[in-house]
């Protein structure tokens, strides 16, 4: 027969060319679509420089007229003219320039000497009519304030239609006064033309900006043009940059001028009065990260010569391009921001598109990959399963793998041998305990530390004459039956077991890993291991014998940990709490009971277990008397209802503590009486016990330093 072929692990691991190449191409994806990030960026770079340039020339075919009238009307000899009543020799200009620049709102002269005339065209606008109060029809309107003696100003309203027909008149009172006005204030002492920054309108309580300039005469003073907010924001608004993308103008000093949106630029107020005011904004009262985010470019001396700079917000990249305002005299400036991605989107389904045609070759190749994949896999994952087992100390299973990889098939082998050697091992040893150390993860070493635990410790009852009366193979067979049933219901328990002494066993609980209710789990594999060890029959000579099985339980600090030597450990407890449960163990053949508990274990068990009390007894050994309890099961209506205390126990329950508490209090003869009615209904050798002593008391009261702790002399 052939020899089985085998192929090196080397030889199976070229199998992930298919991985390199997917890689390979990955990276030339990538490569593509980095240097077409930058093609696109170049490119936005261009539409933005675009859009910026067209924003300018727009702005400029606002602000052209407004300069050119600014230069002209000045030097006109009719500024020089004061108007009557709302007449003025420059009113039909000014009514001709608001027809021709829909962006202009008003013109208007202010003199020197307070006296202030004005132009309006309504256009329509509901709510101007409504501020100026003017008729439903009115398409402009003339404004002249007059200061009048002793400081009172009356101002005079003419309403025109469309045709210039008056329409309505009205004079009122008036606190205007055009020297106290911001654009005033901002020309009067130049020779220029200059244009204020966002403020409020006293007409329309508005915000708008003026360009003005002075003039001289006789009574000089200032021509102004306002503008508003409206025109400058229909002109943005006819620039899309995407989801995010902002266009606005800014001043200098933080304040946004110009928005797609007017609302944007306008804080309302509401002042002491009531009535509303329509304030500038500032940038950093926006709430808005992207237009901050320009601001911030601008304020750390980014450059503005036609440069995009780039800035993140809440994980997105946007590009931006700031360029001074070069209108009429301010320092502001236009600003086009847009998102990264929309340029970059459709390379990004580029890549993605090749990436999915990348997926898609794989997929083709997949069979071809499964295959070879499994075959490296597969014994590679039985031997990782195979060790947790190991781990666990879970030695049962058998492992069957054969590998024509050479590496893999001899790890299986020595796998193999390594476990049954352990299982040869795990006779001597607790497999339990090991698997309990193991998770616990505790370094092997000498020494132990404190710590509460509850113990236990069994006996059989008249082992020794069961020993004589068969053969030492017999017996060794009987008592691995008997150790597998005790030793199961103990570590189904989450007990610990230290050590088979002869035919008893000794077992803790709380160690190596800690177990909050481990007094209960104690208690619980006590009443199971007797209930499975009363129906467990021993064949002899003379029929079938039970092996009657005695506990002892007690709860106590031990010491817990590794003695030994070095090179051999043993994991046990050590401490005065130990002898006490193997003492109580011992007692249960003087009181005649199966499960002896200290009330240590009674008061930590909980309410789930029943316990009466048996006596107070000095072990032989201890320094302290041990109040001793006999555990007669688990309540009927709780968890455990199999394990139930017998139900004549519980019905004499009461009765024997009365009886136990009035021998404890020296009343001798009604513990006599109740102890004679409980012997009756159920004899026994503890009702028995406290007979004879409450006939002796009775007999000879004993003295006063009589504590009726019963000490024993013998284990």
């Amino acid at each position: 027969m052939l020899a089985r072929l085998r192929v090196s692990l080397s030889v199976s691991i070229q199998t992930i060319f298919f991985a390199v190449a997917l890689t390979l191409a990955g990276l030339l994806t990538w490569y593509g679509y980095q240097k077409n990030i930058e093609a696109a960026l170049d490119m936005a770079q261009d539409l933005m420089r675009e859009v910026n340039g067209a924003i300018l020339r727009d702005m400029d075919a606002i602000y052209a007229p407004v300069r050119t009238l600014g230069a002209a009307l000045p030097l006109a000899p009719e500024v020089a003219v004061k108007p009557e009543g709302t007449d003025h020799p420059l009113a039909g200009a000014f009514l001709a320039a608001l027809d021709c620049n829909e962006h202009i709102y008003s013109i208007f002269l202010g003199w020197d000497d307070g006296e202030f005339y004005q132009a309006i065209h309504l256009r329509g606008a509901v709510a101007v009519r409504q501020a100026l109060r003017a008729p439903p029809l009115a398409s402009y309107a003339l404004r002249h304030v007059s200061p009048g003696s002793y400081g009172s100003t009356a101002q005079s309203w003419t309403f025109l239609d469309a045709r210039r027909r008056p329409l309505a008149r009205r004079t009122e009172p008036t606190a205007f006064d055009p020297r106290r006005r911001p654009w005033y204030k901002l020309a009067r002492p130049r020779d220029e033309l200059v244009k204020t920054k966002l403020y409020v309108f006293a007409s329309t309580r508005d915000l708008g900006t003026t360009v003005a300039r002075s003039f001289a005469a006789p009574v000089g003073g200032v021509l102004g043009i306002d503008l508003t907010l409206g025109g400058l924001s229909r002109i943005l608004r006819g620039y899309d940059l995407g989801d995010g993308g902002q266009v606005f103008t800014f001043a200098a000093d933080g304040q946004l001028t110009g928005h797609r949106e007017p609302g944007r630029v306008v804080r309302r107020v509401t002042d002491r009065q009531g009535r509303p005011w329509n304030l500038p904004a500032r940038i950093a009262t926006l709430d808005d990260p992207v237009i901050q985010g320009v601001y911030d470019q601008y304020a750390s001396g980014a450059d503005m010569e036609n440069a995009i700079t780039g800035f993140d917000v809440g994980g997105r990249r946007f590009l931006s391009m700031i360029t001074p305002l070069g209108n009429v005299g301010s320092h502001e400036f236009v600003a086009v921001v847009a998102p990264q991605e929309r340029f970059v989107a459709p390379l990004n389904r580029v890549r993605t598109n090749l990436l999915l045609f990348s997926l898609a070759a794989l997929l083709a190749a997949m069979p071809l990959i499964v295959l070879v994949a499994r075959r490296i896999a597969r014994p590679l994952n039985l031997m990782a399963a195979e060790a947790e087992r190991i781990k666990r100390f879970d030695l049962d299973s058998t492992l069957n793998l054969r590998s024509r990889i050479i590496e893999v098939d001899n790890l299986s082998t020595s796998m193999s041998r390594m476990k049954g050697a352990l299982r040869s091992f795990g006779q001597y040893i607790p497999r339990d305990l090991v698997r309990r150390l193991v998770e616990s993860g505790a370094e092997p070493r000498l020494g132990g530390d404190r710590r509460e635990l509850t113990i236990l410790f069994t006996d059989i009852a008249d082992f020794t004459t069961l020993s004589d009366t068969m053969p030492p193979e017999a017996l060794m067979t009987i008592l691995s039956n008997y150790f597998s049933i005790l030793g199961g219901t103990i570590s189904g328990a989450d007990g610990t077991i230290d050590k088979f002494i002869g035919d008893s066993v000794m077992a803790f609980w709380n160690a190596p890993t800690r177990t909050p209710d481990h007094t209960a789990l104690a208690c619980l594999a006590a009443l199971r291991g007797a209930s499975a060890l009363a129906d467990h029959c021993v064949p002899g000579p003379d029929g079938c014998r039970m092996l009657a099985t005695r506990f002892g339980l007690h709860r106590g600090e031990a010491v817990v940990g590794n003695i030994g030597s070095s090179d051999r450990l043993n994991y046990t407890a050590m401490g005065s709490a130990v002898n006490v449960a193997a003492r109580l163990e011992g007692m249960n053949k003087f009181y005649g009971t199966t499960i002896l508990a200290s009330q240590a274990v009674a008061d930590a068990a909980g309410d789930e277990f029943v316990f009466r009390a048996v006596d107070v007894a000095l072990p032989k050994g201890a320094l302290r008397p041990v109040a001793v309890c006999e555990l007669l099961g688990t309540r009927p209506d709780g968890a455990h209802p199999e394990l139930a205390a017998p139900r004549a126990a519980l019905e004499g329950l009461d009765a024997w503590n009365a009886a136990y508490a009035d021998y404890r209090a020296r009343r001798w003869a009604r513990a006599r009486e109740a102890l004679l009615a409980l012997h009756a209904a159920a004899p026994g050798r503890l009702t028995r016990l406290y007979l004879e002593r409450t006939a002796r008391a009775l007999a000879r009261e004993p003295g006063p330093d009589w504590t009726g702790v019963e000490e024993f002399h013998f284990k």
